[in-house]
């Protein structure tokens, strides 16, 4: 990406030389520039393009259409594709996926999702970005069954989603509260091997968070926990907060004083040491979780942290000493 001022003087350089830049050279230079989300720089020589009287195709166009995604300036790529257009040039998937990109990024999603859709009035087929840009844009507008369709005509078309496909899938889902379709795609990404991240899993547990739904909330931190996932605070809160909802204030607390007195290495550890105290070991087990295996042992050996964070709230911790 650091090449693209080394481009542009190269290119500058070009008439010094008594070389005349071709469509080829110009190309190359818009694409540095776009690599580098240096779209005015990709305008200035679209612009020196037409006054040398050379016609850009398709990947001289697709390339600034990107660039302009990449800073944020979607207005500029809407104007370029509709400059295609003028010019007699077709845009391509490439072209359509750009400026989808473009803005779905500025959370223009509905116009998003119509350049989806213009794309397949004119005959052209979406590409693998297509679909996820559109998924993404779906995200932003909070549009779950959108994302979903999208995401099942992925399945369709035989293209398999990746780690950030299915995380806009989610966090849509997450956004409208739809807490059970987030861990429906959360159990496809594990059936299809999908790697899953802090996302995945902050989203999954921000939707048992809008929904009350504490034992879900507890089996995604467990399941994150037992796949090494690193979570922030944030997911980590909204597992608390999902308790929170719920009433289960005992389970809240103690994890909010775990993120409040511990570091983040040992408050995830005290996080997942929750997930085993009474009433939850049994939600977990149903749902698989291998945190709830051997659950005597492990509460011997893991949960004095958590009920230790209790402590300054006034909990019974004899008592529930007792009751483990």
């Amino acid at each position: 990406d650091g090449n693209w001022a080394f481009a542009l003087e190269l290119f500058s350089a070009l008439p010094l030389k008594c070389l005349t830049p071709d469509v080829i050279g110009f190309n190359a230079t818009v694409s540095a520039c776009e690599r580098a989300a240096q779209w005015e720089r990709a305008l200035r020589v679209l612009a020196s393009a037409r006054r040398a009287g050379v016609q850009l195709d398709v990947v001289g166009f697709s390339a600034a259409i990107s660039a302009c995604g990449r800073g944020a300036a979607w207005a500029r790529a809407a104007w370029l594709l509709r400059r295609m257009r003028s010019v007699k040039l077709l845009p391509n998937a490439v072209s359509f996926g750009a400026a989808i990109n473009a803005h779905g990024r500025a959370g223009h999603w509905a116009r998003a999702l119509e350049l989806f859709t213009e794309m397949r009035e004119i005959a052209l087929y979406p590409s693998f970005v297509c679909f996820s840009t559109a998924i993404s844009a779906c995200e932003v507008g909070s549009e779950w069954a959108g994302a979903l369709h999208l995401f099942e005509e992925m399945h369709s078309a035989l293209m398999a989603p990746d780690t950030a496909a299915f995380n806009a899938s989610i966090s849509a889902c997450e956004r409208a509260s739809r807490w059970e379709h987030c861990h429906d795609l959360l159990s496809c990404m594990q059936q299809a091997a999908v790697p899953l991240d802090s996302i995945t899993f902050g989203a999954a547990m921000s939707a048992c968070e809008r929904s009350a739904h504490w034992e879900r909330a507890l089996w995604t931190l467990s399941r994150a926990r037992e796949l090494g996932s690193t979570l922030g605070f944030v997911a980590l809160g909204a597992s608390a907060a999902a308790c929170e909802h719920a009433g289960r204030l005992e389970l809240s607390r103690c994890l909010f004083a775990a993120l409040e007195r511990s570091a983040h290495r040992r408050a995830w550890a005290v996080a997942g040491d929750v997930c085993l105290v009474p009433g939850v070991d049994a939600p977990l087990l149903c749902h698989g979780s291998a945190l709830a295996v051997a659950p005597n042992r492990l509460v011997d050996r893991m949960c004095s942290p958590a009920m230790e964070a209790c402590l300054p709230h006034g909990l019974d911790v004899g008592q529930r000493h007792a009751s483990l």
